[in-house]
């Protein structure tokens, strides 16, 4: 079965379906479309909710030990970010250190939208555009990055089964990208969004030689 046809039957599957839309459609460096593989991802995700609630426990009880070893292991990250290195990048087209350690400090402080309101536009038609910060100190990056994962933190404890089972959407100018369970979001836009540009500022570490704090296992491996 190729991968549209396995999404597909994911999605035969799930009490909460997924609806992505194809409009901003991306790619990748060999001009591949992603969004078959952003559907299956996401059915994957809201499928496991649809198991979560043949057990007994609530969601918040279940995410919230992971929410708080992914965030422990994020902020040993953004402490080891040398300000001196914060405009090197590993490649032209990729990002800086300093936007990427912004970028991870930023990305629990959406927690709270995506819990309380049914929706989020990036650049509302005729209003301010969201804004990533630009700080330019390690410790002024911690102190965003721990006021947004006390406020993630305290929204996700306060959330019920209900409220995460709910649809939310991301916009940006209007334009859906994409609307899906809470849940799947949280799994999705915060935990594994930022295990992924953890990854990248952990290698942009390693490459200019400063140590790399170890995660999952003994730094080395």
């Amino acid at each position: 079965m190729d991968d549209v046809g396995l999404t597909v039957a994911v999605y035969a599957d799930l009490r909460y379906p997924v609806l992505v839309s194809g409009g901003r459609q991306g790619l990748d460096d060999g001009g591949r479309a992603l969004e078959d593989d952003l559907k299956l991802s996401w059915c994957v995700q809201a499928a496991q909710f649809h198991r979560l609630e043949e057990t007994s426990m609530k969601y918040a009880e279940t995410v919230l030990p992971e929410f708080d070893a992914e965030m422990a292991l994020t902020r040993k990250v953004l402490e080891r970010v040398p300000e001196d290195k914060f405009d090197w990048r590993a490649h032209p087209k990729s990002n800086t250190v300093g936007w990427n350690a912004n970028h991870l400090a930023e990305i629990p402080g959406w927690v709270e939208a995506m819990l309380t309101l049914p929706s989020l536009d990036f650049a509302p038609p005729g209003g301010e555009p969201y804004r990533s910060p630009q700080l330019a100190t390690c410790q002024e990056i911690l102190d965003l990055f721990d006021r947004n994962v006390a406020a993630a933190r305290k929204a996700i404890a306060a959330a019920t089964d209900q409220d995460v089972a709910e649809q939310w959407s991301c916009l940006y100018a209007g334009e859906l990208l994409f609307t899906m369970p809470r849940a799947a979001v949280l799994r999705s836009f915060l935990l594994n969004h930022t295990i992924h540009h953890r990854a990248i500022l952990c290698v942009y570490l390693r490459l200019n030689d400063i140590p790399v704090p170890g995660l999952y296992e003994p730094v080395g491996r």
